[in-house]
């Protein structure tokens, strides 16, 4: 009987620095495309407007959106074209801790 291999702590720690520098290099590059100085919540609060929402509950269907696409993505044998899991899990990773900041900033209602 071959004996189970398990994640040590170092290795651990090691993939999660591993991510959260991804997850910073991902939001860096989005807010530079999709953002600006004054508001780096710019564009959730340009969709908001237009869906006559706020932008916690844009984050939320963002959060949903790439929840349902990792659902599809693991249930199916065939390998994603265009985003890995991995990219959407660090895609969730993001929204979700934008989601955490977005609740510091005073103007924004609450979900």
């Amino acid at each position: 009987m071959q004996k189970l291999k398990y994640m040590n702590k170092e290795r651990q720690i090691e993939l999660f620095n591993q991510a959260i520098d991804a997850c910073e290099y991902i939001m860096l590059n989005k807010t530079h495309d999709y953002a600006n100085i004054d508001n780096v919540f710019k564009a959730f609060d340009q969709i908001a407007l237009m869906t006559e929402t706020n932008r916690n509950k844009v984050l939320l269907q963002f959060i949903a959106t790439k929840l349902t696409r990792l659902i599809n993505l693991l249930n199916t044998d065939k390998d994603p074209k265009n985003e890995s899991i991995k990219d959407n899990l660090l895609d969730l990773i993001n929204y979700c801790l934008f989601l955490y900041i977005s609740t510091f900033d005073d103007n924004n209602p609450r979900i």
